[in-house]
């Protein structure tokens, strides 16, 4: 699939990648996915006249690999769009640029992992009207407008782990961590468990029982809750948004936390309607 092109004030620019899906499944859930609003490459946004006479006022990259778009041609782009928003989402190919050379300004450049709440408050500045930080925005700048962004998307977002496996509950919780989320150290009352926003519960722990299960039930709707489960190919939970096994831990964790990050965007855009 190709992705590029101009829609309600909306632009994707680039070809898909594998780490992009989670951010194109959220837009296309946001209905700002179109056929006229997606470009292949930069020169095909400009081939475009609707692009050139209406600049759109967010445009998201999408990059696979450095050096995927010359400097020229983001200058170019850049410079178009000097008073709108241009996000460039990275693929982790793209890690060390920022570090090696800076073609894209610093406050375009956002990794995969992190694009959909940042496109997400992209919009709602949009909405509200906000002027745009400026391609020259210092790093500290945009390093302060990130942690402010981060901060509204792990709002009320506390983690959890209820697991009676210390182990295996420390090495959760510290994943946890690293992916910017609060995390309780101390064993959480089944009635405090609407105060998370994500938890993951063991399905197979002696803690878990009927009163845990109605109580997961309960607070499915405020929470993301994740099922961890010890044997593979189990059904999905009725009461789990998504489900992990352990001995896949770390691949599947980290893929349950972009699925959170969308479930949780789309919260977000709920409660401010």
């Amino acid at each position: 699939m190709t992705v590029a092109a101009v829609t309600s004030g909306v632009a994707f620019i680039g070809r898909t990648h594998p780490e992009f899906l989670p951010l194109l499944e959220w837009c296309a859930e946001q209905k700002l996915l179109f056929e006229n609003n997606i470009f292949s490459s930069i020169d095909a946004a400009f081939a475009t006249p609707a692009f050139q006479k209406s600049p759109p006022a967010l445009t998201i990259v999408l990059q696979n690999y450095p050096d995927e778009y010359p400097r020229d041609d983001v200058n170019r782009l850049i410079g178009h769009l000097l008073f709108g928003r241009v996000i460039c989402c990275q693929s982790s190919w793209c890690v060390s640029t920022g570090r090696s050379h800076d073609v894209w300004p610093v406050v375009s450049r956002i990794t995969a992992g992190s694009a959909i709440p940042v496109v997400n408050q992209a919009l709602q500045e949009i909405a509200k009207q906000v002027a745009p930080m400026l391609p020259m925005a210092a790093p500290e700048d945009v390093f302060a407008y990130r942690q402010f962004v981060s901060s509204q998307e792990h709002l009320s977002c506390r983690a959890v782990c209820i697991c009676s496996d210390r182990p295996l509950s420390d090495v959760v919780s510290a994943m946890l961590v690293a992916a910017g989320f609060p995390v309780s150290s101390e064993p959480v009352p089944v009635g405090e468990l609407s105060q998370f926003g994500f938890v993951l519960c063991d399905e197979i722990d002696v803690q878990f029982d009927q009163t845990l299960e109605s109580t997961l039930r309960s607070v499915r709707d405020q929470s993301f809750l994740v099922s961890m489960t010890g044997f593979p190919g189990q059904p999905l939970p009725d009461w789990a948004h998504a489900q992990i096994e352990k001995t896949e831990l770390l691949v599947q964790l980290s893929s349950v936390i972009r699925q959170f990050r969308v479930w949780m965007s789309g919260r977000l855009n709920h409660d401010r309607t």
